[in-house]
C-alpha cells in the first residue's frame, strides 16, 4: 500500500471518530438518563402504592378497634339480656361466623377482583 493510501485511511479513520465521539456520548447520556428516568418511575409508583396501603392499614384497624368495642358491648348486653354474660358472646360469634361464611360463598371472587383491579390501576398511574 502507498503512503498516501495509508494516510489518506488515518485521516477519515481520524474524522469518523471526531464525528462519532459526540454522537456516542449523546447516546450513552440519553442511556443513563433514560435509567436514571424508569428509576424515578418506579420508586415514585412504589412510594405511592406503599402510601395507599398505609393509609388503608390505618383505617382498617381503626374500624376494626371501633367494631371490637361495639361488639363487647354488643354481647355484654345480649349476655346480661340471657341471662348469662357468655351467652352474648356465643351468640354474637355465631352470628359473625355465619355472616363470614356468607361473604365467604358468595362474595370473595368480586372483592379480590377489585382488589387486584384497584392495585393494577395504581401502578398504572
Amino acid at each position: 500500500m502507498k503512503t498516501g493510501a495509508k494516510s489518506n485511511i488515518y485521516r477519515l479513520h481520524k474524522i469518523i471518530d471526531r464525528l462519532l465521539e459526540p454522537l456516542l456520548e449523546k447516546v450513552e447520556a440519553y442511556g443513563k438518563s433514560s435509567i436514571a428516568l424508569i428509576e424515578l418511575k418506579i420508586i415514585d409508583k412504589i412510594s405511592m402504592l406503599m402510601a395507599v396501603v398505609f393509609a388503608n392499614i390505618i383505617f382498617i384497624l381503626i374500624v376494626v378497634l371501633f367494631f371490637s368495642v361495639v361488639n363487647i358491648g354488643l354481647s355484654i348486653y345480649i349476655g346480661l339480656y340471657l341471662g348469662e354474660i357468655y351467652l352474648g358472646f356465643f351468640l354474637v360469634a355465631a352470628f359473625y361466623a355465619v355472616l363470614g361464611l356468607f361473604f365467604y360463598v358468595f362474595f370473595i371472587k368480586s372483592v379480590l377482583k377489585s382488589f387486584k383491579n384497584r392495585v393494577a390501576n395504581l401502578l398504572l398511574k
